[in-house]
């Protein structure tokens, strides 16, 4: 069975795992389609966390705790929430921005992802990738922002501040029209980025 789990390799930052659909649970032994799997000390299954409208809510399964506290109902995900999975496996929910309910899974721990990457994106609409702070993944030495977006069932790929004003009048493009599809094992460069998606 194919895991539901891409990578986007990002040259010069790191590698990001994908995840689009609205459900994911992790924990030490996890089924590719459903989630993510942590080499740790924790449960089997630990934690589901799903998209409930523009948020994220976390379901705990086995022992899940948050400043302390041990989480036995649903909880309302917000940015810099810091969880512990078990006794040892530290991760941190971060939401940068209200626009788009993108949000970042990072293991704050000595614990490593099953696979090999810095974090796990839960992919809203949107995604937004560069220098600035409002960016799902910081790109320092990038000069400007790009996003990601879905369109039907493709991720695609544009310049974040190209707008229907940036274009020239006789091209009869829109901004959308002069974005790139993001393709399973095909790079995508431009003069101060480089990325793949694995």
């Amino acid at each position: 069975m194919e895991s539901a789990l891409l990578t986007l390799w990002i040259d010069g930052v790191g590698g990001y795992g994908i995840w689009d659909k609205d459900s994911i649970e992790i924990g030490r032994t996890i089924e590719s389609q459903t989630g993510i799997s942590i080499q740790g000390e924790l449960a089997s299954r630990s934690i589901r966390i799903e998209k409930s409208a523009e948020d994220w809510m976390l379901y705990p399964i086995d022992n899940v705790f948050k400043s302390g506290e041990r989480l036995i109902l649903p909880h309302l995900l917000q940015h810099n929430d810091r969880l512990k999975l078990g006794e040892q496996v530290e991760l941190l929910f971060e939401r940068v921005n209200s626009w788009s309910s993108t949000a970042k899974l990072r293991i704050l721990s000595r614990h490593r992802w099953s696979e090999t990457m810095d974090g796990v994106l839960l992919l809203g609409q949107t995604c937004l990738l560069g220098p600035t702070p409002q960016a799902n993944i910081q790109c320092r030495e990038w000069k400007r922002n790009i996003v990601l977006f879905r369109k039907d069932t493709e991720w695609m790929i544009r310049e974040a501040n190209l707008s229907a004003a940036t274009l020239p009048a006789s091209s009869g493009q829109t901004a959308y029209e002069r974005a790139v599809p993001l393709v399973v094992g095909k790079r995508v460069e431009s003069t101060d980025f480089s990325m793949t998606l694995l």
